[in-house]
């Protein structure tokens, strides 16, 4: 500031002088950084104190959760370090400390940290600790990796990839208290397929030792399934990674499956299903899929023309699929909200072949309907790792539990091989005026089902629009026949046709074009050809769909087993589902649809559409998105075990 006298008046010639204070703060800085480092670090060997190594390991595992990691903790103990000291003295055993620490730091990485500790070991110390000491008590001079029971310690949960473990004292655990948990399982698991396997030897004797008539049954369908394995060691698992455990604590989804055979003999048929559980975090989630299909062999034991009590087993393969996602979240604009943005998906697979043993019952509600509960346990009995998280520890997919399904079915319970005659046969047909009328239903127990449409004039008047229609009934005796019969009725909005009685029907029918058509079927084949309606829908239990040039608003193709062939669709909207079986559909090159496929187990494929670069996803549950054209029609393809395959052809 400029100086003065004592009456104001500036010293000098005018000039300003300044006056000011200049203190050398450079030893107070030396000591504030002393005292800083001093906070973190040990004073004698330079290492980082237990308080800094619980900051650095803190944000060290929140790191290696996050990204699929694991951390190495190397807990290292100086024996006779009491003993230096009382020899050579205090000032020779801090020599030595101060040796060993900078050997430690030197062929370390930047990445890496050494710690000084004393005292009892912190909370992310104790395994090593124990690893440590249980070193000791068998002698010095060694190295010893903390166990888990449940996983194999030399390897690592690290990018997919297997890391051995080369340092003294390793931390290699992922779940240390599900052993006890698994063991408590396998005997009660053990005891319940004894069980189930001494109710399936019974029914096999019982099977044997009946007497009387036989009468033949056939059924498929689809519904709901649950399956309950113990999943203890995967929401421990997945605890440590940061997620809750898996929601419901048991896979729910879907299946279908169908079986024929006679009541007192064997059955026969196929079984397969797709059940899911969750776990939903802010920046991560969990999907556990299992799925599996097979043959299935059994014995009904008893019934009448209104159920089926069936003992059997279903012997198939399958896979069990842990997918674990994680996200980048990141803050909307004006903070108000997050938006989770996808960095990579892991997989841990296995794959494995299994024997179910089973108790189901059949019961017939209407002429081609019927419901049916399965209760039964799963049991794999052989598999392998696979997926890009093989070979890591993880929790093991070696899943087994009881299993519980409720499905409806079609078909029916008759009384073929009763007499050993020839099939009886009669036909039947004629002629439904519809008038105004805009809807058709057809029900049918089992057999063939044919329809195609042709046109009707404009000037044509409503009394024309008639439904021609030929059924062939087959039954093994006249008295069956007599029962079997189409039923013709009105509904608020159109016409209903449907089989009464036991037996086999094939249906010929030719619909005026622009009618919504809804076919229902148990069993056989079903076959709608240059078929022009508002909305077509179609269900069957187990058999063959063979769709082709089907022009309507929304198709809607629903099977429990067998195959869907779905050629030239012009529809806005088409969804098609199969329990278990092959999707296949063909399109013509210049078609325009947004397809969304997925296949539970088994295969995918997509080929003949060179400007499309879209491929299945996934090493099990195999997925689809592909934009054809424009992409205008929404399609949607699911199977939960088989195959779908989409292809192009020339027109």
């Amino acid at each position: 500031m400029p100086a003065d006298d004592d009456h104001g008046e500036a010293l000098g010639d005018g000039e300003p002088v300044y006056e000011g204070i200049i203190r050398d703060v450079t030893e107070l800085l030396r000591q504030q950084e002393e005292l800083t480092f001093l906070a973190s670090h040990d004073p004698l060997t330079g290492l980082l104190t237990r308080s800094a190594l619980n900051v650095v390991l803190t944000l060290g595992i929140a790191r290696a959760m996050r990204n699929l990691e694991r951390l190495a903790v190397f807990h290292l103990d100086l024996d006779k370090r009491e003993l230096v000291n009382a020899v050579h003295g205090h000032a020779v055993g801090d020599r030595v400390l101060q040796e060993v620490a900078a050997r430690l730091r030197e062929p370390l990485r930047a990445s890496d940290t050494v710690a000084r500790l004393g005292g009892d070991a912190s909370r992310f110390l104790q395994r090593a600790d124990a690893a440590m000491y249980n070193v000791k008590t068998r002698g010095r001079n060694g190295w010893k990796r903390h166990e888990s029971r449940a996983y194999d310690p030399s390897r690592s949960w690290a990018r997919g990839r297997i890391r051995r473990g080369t340092g003294k004292g390793l931390r290699s655990s992922v779940c240390g208290g599900c052993s006890a948990s698994l063991l408590k399982q396998e005997g009660s698991m053990k005891r319940s397929v004894s069980v189930l396997v001494l109710v399936v030897v019974v029914g096999l004797c019982a099977s044997l030792g009946s007497l009387g008539e036989t009468i033949g049954f056939g059924f498929g369908g689809g519904g709901a399934m649950a399956f309950f394995p113990d999943l203890a060691g995967i929401d421990a698992f997945l605890s440590e990674n940061g997620l809750d455990p898996l929601e419901g604590g048991f896979l729910i989804g879907g299946g279908g499956g169908g079986r024929g055979g006679a009541i007192g003999g064997m059955a026969f048929g196929g079984m397969g299903f797709g059940v899911v559980a969750e776990s939903e975090g802010i920046d991560r989630s969990a999907e556990l899929v299992v799925g599996a299909g097979g043959f299935d062999v059994g014995f009904a034991v008893g019934g009448s023309e209104r159920s089926v009590l069936t003992l059997g087993v279903v012997l198939g393969g399958g896979a069990a699929v842990l997918d674990l996602s994680f996200w980048d979240v990141i803050p909307t604009q004006g903070g108000r909200g997050v938006v989770p943005v996808p960095v990579e998906t892991r997989e841990i697979v296995r794959a494995f072949g299994f024997i179910l043993p089973y108790v189901s019952m059949e019961a017939q509600v209407l002429g081609f309907m019927g419901l049916e509960v399965r209760i039964g346990y799963l049991l794999p009995v052989v598999g392998v790792d696979l997926g890009d998280g093989a070979g890591i520890p993880a929790p093991s997919l070696d899943l087994s539990g009881p299993f519980l399904g409720f499905s409806l079915v079609f078909g029916g319970i008759g009384d073929g091989g009763a007499t050993g005659g020839a099939e009886k046969t009669a036909t039947s047909g004629g002629s439904i005026d519809l008038g105004s009328a805009t809807n058709l239903s057809l029900e049918n127990g089992a057999g063939t089902i044919r329809i195609t449409s042709y046109a009707v004039e404009p000037s044509q008047t409503a009394s024309a629009r008639a439904v021609e229609w030929e059924a062939v009934r087959r039954a093994p005796r006249p008295q069956s026949l007599s029962g079997l019969q189409v039923d013709v009725g009105q509904t608020a909005t159109g016409v209903s046709m449907r089989t009464v009685g036991i037996g086999d029907v094939d249906y010929a029918l030719r619909v005026p074009a622009g009618t919504s058509l809804n076919v229902v079927s148990g069993a056989g084949r079903i076959e709608i050809m240059s078929y022009a309606g508002a909305n077509v829908s179609v269900s069957l239990g187990a058999g063959e769909i063979v769709l082709d040039d089907i022009q309507a608003a929304s198709l809607s193709v629903t099977a429990g087993v067998g195959s869907l062939s779905l050629s030239r669709p012009h529809v806005s909207e088409l969804t098609a589902r199969i329990g278990m079986g092959e999707i296949q559909l063909v399109v013509l090159p210049d078609v325009s649809a947004t397809i969304a496929a997925s296949v539970g187990l088994g295969e995918l494929a997509i080929a003949g559409f060179p400007d499309v670069a879209a491929a299945p996803q996934g090493v099990v549950r195999r997925t689809l998105r592909a934009v054809l054209g424009a992409g205008t029609a929404q399609v949607t393809l699911s199977a939960g075990m088989g195959q779908i395959g989409i292809v192009s052809v020339a027109p």
